[in-house]
């Protein structure tokens, strides 16, 4: 979904930040300089075939072209979807945009070039449209491209820090937000240009940022860690933090409509669903210590997306749960595969794609479809 989800690394080093006395506190408007890149020739497309669908299984097995971890995926309708591969620490291998205009038959992928990046990026992914997308990382950095990923002019370092963002929301090309560590929390209002810090009174990791309805741009929410969920009716003028009931990470946040929605989350190999019916002002767990099959891990769920008529799917560790009535119960799926499960974006229960921890993204078929 339209949020990148790489926490279960973040928390193991939440620690060793706050101990080399990383700032938190220094709240206001920042206005760092663009960083434009000298403009380059356009980056090299490669593309790759599908991989047969598993015989029984409702799932289809795409192969993305890499066996890295394809981190995050949107698809903006049922044919145009977009993934990010994270870089990694010292990996010699730069970030990878995949693309898709055909469901996933076909992907195709972009290598961001390395010296436009830091250490490592991708770790928050979002495309308001098939041109105009987002990267974020590490350094608080943001890259911007407005031809479907083949130049990214726009390297921004948004504040001075070393931590990562971890997630984006955007509203149109224009106005969005983005979040991660040390509660850092920013919004622009023209395409990125500049950024003005939100202050949020919490010096954790912020795992995700929703603003779940569009006819309201004014209504959003944030999640991180401790159980943390916030939420704004002012665009981010003031957040408030709710009562969650849960003390661990919770690491995505979707909505199925206006009012409706679902937190997930969870630490050492057990996950929890929390659901709101009323914009997000309160919270009920409907499912609590889920075995996610990752025991010896700090990992729960790790991201839940929803589609349309109240379809949802939640991956973690290797679970996937789908809803069919916006997120009141869930029912697991098998899917043929014994990976780890990173990232989800649903559009409907044909039309949903999850990644996984060796490169391969799988796709819902319709029920008519299986063998």
């Amino acid at each position: 979904m339209r949020r990148t989800h790489t926490w279960i690394l973040a928390f193991l080093i939440a620690g060793l930040l706050a101990s080399t006395g990383c700032d938190t506190s220094d709240p206001g408007v920042t206005e760092q300089p663009s960083e434009e890149e000298p403009e380059e020739p356009a980056l090299e497309e490669v593309c790759g075939p599908t991989v047969e669908p598993e015989v029984g299984t409702r799932w289809t097995h795409q192969e993305s072209g890499t066996e890295r971890t394809v981190t995050d995926i949107t698809f903006l309708d049922d044919q145009t979807g977009r993934a990010i591969v994270r870089k990694w620490g010292n990996d010699a291998e730069p970030p990878l945009l995949l693309k898709t205009s055909d469901g996933g038959q076909t992907w195709c992928r972009i290598a961001v070039a390395s010296h436009k990046v830091g250490t490592e990026m991708g770790s928050a992914l979002f495309f308001v449209d098939s041109e105009v997308g987002f990267i974020g990382g590490e350094g608080t950095r943001v890259m911007k491209t407005t031809d479907g990923g083949y130049h990214w002019p726009m390297n921004k370092q948004v504040y001075d820090s070393y931590v990562w963002f971890h997630a984006m929301s955007f509203l149109n090309d224009q106005t969005g937000w983005v979040a991660g560590g040390n509660g850092l929390v920013f919004r622009t209002n023209d395409g990125g240009g500049t950024w003005t810090r939100q202050e949020i009174n919490f010096n954790q990791p912020i795992f995700s940022i929703v603003f779940p309805d569009p006819a309201d741009p004014a209504l959003g929410l944030l999640a991180g860690n401790s159980g943390a969920l916030f939420r704004t009716t002012d665009g981010g003028g003031t957040w408030t933090r709710l009562d969650s009931g849960v003390d661990q990470i919770i690491g995505s946040v979707a909505f199925a409509d206006a009012t409706t929605g679902v937190a997930v989350g969870g630490e050492q190999g057990m996950g929890f669903i929390l659901r709101t019916t009323d914009g997000g002002a309160t919270w009920e767990q409907v499912v609590a210590d889920y075995d996610v099959g990752l025991n010896d891990r700090w990992v729960g769920f790790q991201d839940v997306d929803f589609g349309v008529d109240g379809f949802g799917v939640v991956v973690g560790g290797k679970a996937l749960l789908v809803t069919t009535d916006g997120g009141a119960t869930w029912t697991q799926e098998e899917t043929g595969t014994d990976a780890e499960f990173f990232a989800v974006s649903v559009q409907g229960p044909d039309a949903a794609w999850v990644t996984l921890d060796d490169g391969l993204i799988l796709r819902r078929k319709a029920s008519s479809a299986l063998p």
